[in-house]
This record gives C-alpha cells, structure tokens and sequence, in this order.
C-alpha cells in the first residue's frame, strides 16, 4: 500500500492557533509535479483552502527519494503554516539510512490520513506478459534481463520493486529517476519493460488501453479496476 499523510512543522503556540490560520499555508510535497504525490497534494490543497479561507500553496521539492522535500519542511519555523505531504519514503529513510538530517519523530506531527491505495503492476497492451506469472516466469529464466523504473532510491516503487524480486525469487534491473510521471513515461515509451505505481496514475492509462494491469500490491481485489481483477482470478 502506498500511504500519504499531512504534517505540519511543530510547536506553534497557543496564542496563535486561536486565530490559525492568518495567511497562506505552503504544502510541500518532496517529489516533482506529475507524479501520483503532486496530484494528491494538489487535491488537498484546493480542499484546505476552502476550508481554512486560506490560500494554500504546493511547493515541489524533488530529490534523494523524498529527503530534499522532508528536510526542508523540518528546518522550516514552528509556526504551523508548513504542511508537509508525507509519503511512504518517509519511513522508508528511517530505515535505510544511518541518519536524518532532522527528526522524524520530534520535527514533524502528524495531522491526518490522507488516503491509501496498493500499486499497480502493469505492461503496455501488446507486451508478451499476459499474465504476472508469465513475467515471474521471463524473469526467473532471464535473471536482470526485465527492468522496472522507480521515482529514486528508496522510494516505496524501488522496495515494491525489490519485494517482488524476493518474494518470486526473480532479479530485475532498478532503474531510478527523479519522480514525477517519469516511470510512466518511460513504460510508454517503451524504454522499460513493467511499472509499478500508484492507482492515481495507473487506472486513467489502464481504462484508456494504453497500459494492460496484471496485478495490484493488495490482498484484496480492486473494485476500480474490473478487468485486471477477472483475468486475476483466471490466472492464479
């Protein structure tokens, strides 16, 4: 599951929040535009706003996985008028690097829930794969001959990625880019040979017939998407 939450930068005071909010609220989001990240932080905003009677601004800060656009958002002031999109590196830094720049924990206070959602693997609508056993199948006889991209290192597409390989005892090659719609890019533009990646940018591809769905990351079926689930069940 890909998981996005809404921070803000701790420690704003009580005087102040009894007149919160005065001015605009920046909402950043640590991957670049296009991307499944963006368009949630996009939806957010425009609700927010509506709701606080505030502007509410997305800032795009790419970079290292979701680390340039955390940091940032923790060395910002404590005045409660930083919100920061979390995503499913944040804590996936934690447990791969030896240290943060900042405090996970301390910096930063969780708000809400946004929203959850599994990834999608998929294929263009002419690849050979019919089925995700037939590309486990490719891939165990061809070890790192399938690539898969990513939005960086790190990112929860890189361990989705990675978690398939141990889990079919397969090797793909990891091909990193810098987030935003690249993987998606790449996969139409037939550079790759599989994405892995959000239903917000899967599902409008896969209902237009550019990308055909083999399976989601979820235990459960996805009601949203009918035909991936029928030839799902036909297939396992």
């Amino acid at each position: 599951m890909r998981l996005f939450l809404l921070t803000l930068v701790l420690q704003f005071g009580l005087a102040s929040a009894q007149t919160y909010p005065t001015k605009a609220l920046k909402l950043v989001t640590p991957f670049p535009p296009g991307g499944s990240a963006d368009v949630i932080a996009r939806l957010a905003a425009d609700r927010l706003s509506e709701s606080l009677g505030q502007p509410v601004v997305v800032d795009n800060r790419p970079g290292a996985g979701g680390l340039v656009g955390n940091e940032y958002a923790a060395k910002q002031p404590s005045d409660g008028y930083t919100l920061l999109l979390i995503t499913g590196a944040y804590p996936v830094q934690g447990a791969m690097l030896k240290s943060l720049p900042f405090d996970p924990l301390r910096d930063i206070a969780m708000v809400s829930v946004l929203t959850s959602y599994p990834f999608v693997i998929s294929v263009l609508p002419d690849s050979r794969f019919k089925t995700l056993q037939q590309l486990i199948a490719e891939a165990k006889a061809n070890p790192g001959k399938l690539n898969y991209p990513s939005s960086g290192i790190g990112t929860v597409h890189h361990l989705s990625g990675e978690l398939l390989c141990a889990m079919a005892g397969i090797d793909m090659t990891h091909v990193p880019f810098r987030g935003g719609a690249s993987p998606l890019t790449e996969l139409l533009g037939e550079r790759v040979d599989l994405l892995l990646e959000a239903m917000t940018l899967s599902i409008g591809q896969i209902r237009s017939g550019k990308l055909r769905a083999l399976a989601v990351t979820s235990k459960e079926r996805w009601k949203a998407l009918p035909a991936a689930r029928r030839r799902r069940s036909s297939s396992a």
